[in-house]
């Protein structure tokens, strides 16, 4: 099965109130268990934790604030939007399974 993220950068104009977004990365790969390592950093590490024959398990973690790590299920064939809380800017990570 092959894993694809989308990352997209979004933020709103506080003057006009008008939202823009961005695709700042786009990793596809082979779903694997391991950490995602073109899309993790030091706030945020990518790692899939589970592949079966029809859903990959991922994980979000916060190093900084464990209570904070997110478990993402995708099945075959489908997409999970994943938008970690911000205000005014921040990021959406579009997951999808193929």
């Amino acid at each position: 099965m092959n894993l694809m993220i989308q990352e997209i950068r979004w933020a709103t104009n506080r003057v006009s109130g008008e939202t823009s977004r961005r695709v700042t990365a786009t990793v596809s790969l082979v779903a694997k268990m391991g950490e995602i390592k073109e899309l993790s950093n030091e706030r945020r590490i990518f790692a899939v934790d589970a592949v079966d024959e029809d859903s990959v398990t991922l994980t979000v973690r916060y190093p900084s604030n464990p209570t904070a790590d997110t478990v993402i299920t995708v099945k075959a064939g489908e997409s999970e939007t994943y938008a970690p809380r911000s205000f005014g800017a921040g990021y959406i990570y579009q997951i999808t399974l193929k």
